[in-house]
This record gives C-alpha cells, sequence and structure tokens, in this order.
C-alpha cells in the first residue's frame, strides 16, 4: 500500500526558510554579517501551493531619529532588511527569496 505524502506543515516551512536563510547569508558566501534574524510572517499562497516566509534581520546600517534641533532626544536604531522565502508546500524544497 501506497503512503501518503506528508503535506509540509507551517513549522516545517518556518524551518525550512531559515536553513535556507542561513545558507544564502552566511559568511562564507561572502555576505555581510546578520544580526537578529526573526521571524516576520508566514503565509500559505494557495494558488501557487506554496508557503511565503518572511525574515527580518539587521545588516549593521543604522538610522538616526529625531530633529536636528533635538540632540538630546536623538537616537540611532538598526534598518531592518526583511526576505520572503518561497517554499513548495509539498516537499519544502525551495522556490525563489526577494526582498
Amino acid at each position: 500500500m501506497a503512503q501518503a505524502l506528508k503535506e509540509f506543515t507551517a513549522k516545517d516551512a518556518i524551518e525550512s526558510a531559515f536553513a535556507v536563510f542561513h545558507d544564502f547569508f552566511s559568511v562564507k558566501s561572502g555576505s555581510r554579517p546578520i544580526q537578529n534574524p526573526l521571524l516576520e510572517g508566514i503565509e500559505y499562497l494557495e494558488d501557487d501551493h506554496q508557503w511565503m516566509v518572511t525574515i527580518g534581520f539587521d545588516i549593521g546600517r543604522n538610522k538616526k531619529t529625531g530633529g536636528q534641533m533635538a540632540l538630546f532626544n536623538e537616537t540611532t536604531e538598526p534598518i531592518r532588511e526583511t526576505r520572503r522565502i518561497f517554499l513548495n508546500a509539498n516537499d519544502g524544497h525551495f522556490m525563489r527569496m526577494d526582498a
């Protein structure tokens, strides 16, 4: 008797997306070191039968907030970037990544 294929769950998709993300953004690949990678969102795209996992991260760029006249109220915070990773919902196969 043939065993039915196990559908890729949201949890599986998150785990696979982070593995792909770390593979693409590793020091070995020549990218800048990333900091604070966090799950920003996950969505099942029914028409494409794909999981879209959004991961946010810092790459060391900062922005200053507050006006020039308010020197004592000026703060610096990291600029967050995101990448969306698309995975096949049947087996978790990587499809594409975009910003």
